[in-house]
């Protein structure tokens, strides 16, 4: 199975990508400087979360 980073994922456009590849079967690592307060995401086992800030080179 494939893993899919999804950068903005807390975002509503994020969480629609998010969803819609989960289901297709991919693993998916959300990636935000913002942790989600709610995702909503319907497998969590096939979802992780990292609060990372794209614009810091040493985080990424």
């Amino acid at each position: 199975m494939k893993t899919i980073y999804v950068t903005g994922s807390t975002g509503k456009a994020g969480q629609y990508i998010v969803q819609n590849l989960l289901d297709n079967g991919y693993n998916v690592v959300g990636i935000d400087k913002n942790p989600p307060s709610d995702t909503g995401i319907v497998q969590p086992q096939d979802y992780t979360f990292k609060t990372v800030d794209v614009t810091d080179f040493g985080q990424v």
